[in-house]
């Protein structure tokens, strides 16, 4: 039978949780992020390059759970 610390290490060595970002650094960066980014509603995201481009992606979620995401440039 195995004692109370034992059931802690375990425990603690299954739920790890990622360190730094999803994604490495790229060209872009995040200049805006307005709305709603629960179950439904719109969301607006402003990007822009290093080069000064500004691109948006705009997230449209119904009540369905439904999403429609338009990337504009």
């Amino acid at each position: 039978m195995a004692d109370q610390t034992d059931a802690e290490d375990t425990a603690s060595d299954t739920t790890t949780e990622p360190e730094g970002s999803l994604t490495p650094d790229g060209n872009m960066n995040l200049v805006d992020d307005y709305g709603s980014s629960n179950k439904s509603g719109k969301q607006f995201i402003t990007m822009t390059t290093k080069k000064g481009n500004y691109f948006n992606l705009i997230i449209d979620r119904d009540d369905s759970g439904n999403e429609t995401v338009h990337f504009l440039n």
